[in-house]
């Protein structure tokens, strides 16, 4: 799977950098990359992060444990 992740200092929170940064680069990934899809492993409290992945059209698609730590996993489907 290819993935996608962003991260942000709390200072920058809720300007929708994160979503035009991560649309940009989706849309840059999907562009070069020629995949069918992207994904995300997000940490289910992070409410902020399912946010910016359901504005780009990701859904939800379960659950993983990484590193002990239970995350979704988000699916971004390619826009074409």
């Amino acid at each position: 799977e290819t993935e996608r992740s962003w991260t942000l200092a709390s200072s920058f929170w809720g300007r929708g950098l994160a979503t035009e940064a991560t649309a940009l680069v989706r849309r840059w990934a999907f562009a070069t990359l020629r995949r069918d899809r992207l994904v995300s492993y997000i940490r289910t409290e992070n409410a902020r992060s399912r946010r910016v992945a359901e504005k780009l059209g990701a859904v939800c698609s379960g659950q993983i444990v990484l590193r002990g730590v239970v995350s979704d996993v988000w699916i971004h489907p390619s826009p074409g």
